[in-house]
């Protein structure tokens, strides 16, 4: 799996690089823009690369609210080399880091 990351910067949004999770080896890190997303790139992989494990959180709705209005926050501790762990990357990209990561095949 590889995920595209992106940052929105001045109103744009802006491909800053990829990640790409090969079956067996380690995830790698390519850098695609220049300037300071670039170096906050580097410095959140970096930084994302060093823990043990991510705790990924997400929201679903309640079950017991028929209205649908109530959401539940629920979450997993991912380690690297798990099928979950790009998910998780690109969630603590996002929530920690402001970058926006998507599957390659989505563009």
């Amino acid at each position: 799996m590889k995920l595209l990351i992106k940052k929105l910067a001045d109103g744009q949004v802006t491909r800053v690089g990829e990640i790409d999770f090969p079956d067996a080896a380690e995830p790698t890190l390519t850098v695609t823009a220049q300037g300071a997303m670039a170096d906050e790139l580097r410095a959140a992989w970096n930084a994302v690369r060093a823990l043990p494990v991510i705790a990924m959180k997400w929201s679903e709705p309640d079950p017991q609210d028929e209205s649908g209005d109530t959401f539940l926050i629920d979450g997993a501790d991912v380690r690297p080399g798990t099928p979950e762990y790009p998910r998780a990357v690109a969630d603590l990209l996002s929530r920690r880091y402001g970058f926006f990561a998507s599957p390659a095949e989505y563009g």
